[in-house]
């Protein structure tokens, strides 16, 4: 019951998810395979917003 809107729990865990690895991205910037990772993550976070949009719930 916050005064921040409500975004669903699987978008809210991926964007979380993304925060983190960018974080470790800052860190050691030559691991490829997590910059590969959160490029896979951010699509997902897109599509789900997208999908969100459309049927209009929560997000918008």
């Amino acid at each position: 019951m916050g005064l921040a809107p409500e975004i669903p729990e699987d978008l809210y865990h991926l964007i979380k998810k993304a925060v983190v690895i960018r974080k470790h991205l800052e860190r050691n910037r030559k691991d490829k395979d997590s910059k590969f990772r959160l490029i896979l993550v951010e699509s997902r976070i897109h599509r789900l917003a997208r999908y969100y949009k459309k049927t209009k719930k929560h997000v918008g």
